[in-house]
């Protein structure tokens, strides 16, 4: 049985820069973006895992190119497994300052 849900959220209109670390054992279910106007930005969003085992097993967990975005949402079908101790990081410049709302929620296992 799946443990309690989490969104971590974030809003503004300067960069996006989120990090969240695991306290427990856990599962990535979903990452939504959404913005006021679209994106000119030629910057991605990018979500990254620095993992508790070490620096060869940090990977990007997701990349999303934002030039054209108003809203997205990104769903795993099969959630993305975390270790306790892991931390995910959310970073985009938007450097032509969108207002955006953003969120990641996360699962318990």
């Amino acid at each position: 049985m799946a443990g309690s849900t989490f969104s971590h959220t974030e809003t503004g209109a300067g960069a996006l820069s989120q990090t969240v670390t695991f306290t427990n054992d856990g599962q990535v279910r979903e990452i939504r973006l959404h913005l006021n106007v679209s994106s000119p930005d030629i910057e991605d969003l990018v979500v990254t895992l620095d993992s508790i085992t070490g620096a060869v097993y940090d990977v990007v967990m997701f990349r999303q190119a934002m030039a054209g975005v108003k809203d997205m949402v990104q769903v795993y079908d099969f959630p993305m497994l975390i270790r306790k101790g892991d931390v995910l990081t959310s970073e985009w410049a938007n450097s032509d300052g969108r207002t955006f709302g953003y969120e990641l929620i996360t699962q318990g296992l």
